[in-house]
């Protein structure tokens, strides 16, 4: 009786006293790219439309993300707005997704050289409450797609 009792606590405190779990960079790992710089693929409304800010950033920018990319960075033109995006190095392909940046894209928290995962920070309008509100989202990169992966609500 003493042993259940025992394990019943153990599960209760583990509840309550579980944290949950956030994704870590190390658990979505990539090998780094450091072969020749690929030329730009211009195939995509973004690569058109940004073709020289692209090049210039895939020439001169590191990687510094999901192990091939290079993070591209602009002003879009209204007070603290920056557009970013990614270019791979190694193929000269830009991730045409919109998930960072902008008038409507998250603001970019946390991406690593050597990993897939991508931390964005992005607004919440609850309109049952009026209130402002933010979370976080990671995201993974996996053949050239976001993935949401979780979102967690910020205090």
């Amino acid at each position: 009786m003493k042993k259940i009792i025992a394990g019943v606590l153990c599960l209760i405190s583990a509840s309550v006293f579980a944290v949950e779990a956030i994704p870590q960079y190390k658990d979505y790992p990539a090998n780094i790219y450091s072969g020749k710089t690929a030329p730009l693929k211009v195939n995509n409304e973004t690569s058109r439309m940004f073709k020289s800010r692209l090049q210039d950033g895939l020439r001169h920018n590191k990687v510094a993300f999901a192990g091939e990319y290079a993070l591209v960075s602009w002003g879009c033109g209204i007070g603290g707005c920056v557009e970013h995006t990614f270019v791979s190095k190694k193929t000269g392909q830009v991730i045409e997704e919109n998930i960072v940046g902008g008038e409507i894209g998250g603001s970019l928290e946390g991406h690593k050289p050597d990993s897939r995962l991508l931390v964005t920070r992005h607004y919440i309008y609850d309109e049952n409450t009026g209130s402002d509100k933010y979370e976080l989202r990671f995201y993974e990169l996996n053949n050239g797609k976001f993935s949401l992966i979780k979102s967690k609500p910020l205090p």
